[in-house]
């Protein structure tokens, strides 16, 4: 749910975790692991991207965080270390932003937003660039600024 989202709360939680188990006997080298890409997912694309919710997508999800976890860099007993880049095949861009054409330059243009949530439609005024969390409910598009020519995107 917080992947991509850059959350400073989420990684601070993450932080306290590795704090609390850094010093016992519990931490070693795949809780690490897990921590760290726990961190990543946090922060995954610099915020521009998130975690598909297809099948497939969870799927490739649940491989790279298997969780039988190695003991040492050298363990591929219980989990092969390419199988962790598995993420990658979930990942999905969620940015939207407006590219101006003299300058090809992304600018920051109003736009409406219209999504479909339980057959209601629901429009929200935003600035691009805009962090898309439900690309599959978004219906439609509509470039509202007064500088630019108004442009509509229905899906």
């Amino acid at each position: 749910m917080m992947a991509g989202t850059c959350d400073t709360d989420s990684l601070r939680l993450v932080r306290v975790v590795r704090k609390k188990f850094q010093d016992s006997k519990v931490f070693h080298y795949g809780f690490s692991l897990a921590v760290n890409m726990a961190i990543g997912f946090i922060f995954l694309g610099f915020g521009n991207y998130t975690f598909n919710r297809e099948d497939m997508s969870v799927a490739a999800l649940l491989l790279a965080v298997y969780p039988q976890f190695p003991n040492a860099p050298g363990d591929n007993r219980w989990h092969l270390q390419a199988l962790r880049h598995f993420y990658v095949l979930a990942m999905e861009e969620k940015i939207f932003h407006a590219v101006d054409v003299d300058s090809n330059k992304v600018v920051n243009v109003a736009a409406r937003l219209t999504f479909q949530t339980n057959g209601e439609y629901q429009s929200e005024d935003m600035h691009t660039p805009v962090l898309l969390q439900e690309s599959k409910k978004l219906t439609h598009i509509k470039i509202i600024d007064e500088d630019y020519f108004d442009v509509d995107f229905s899906f």
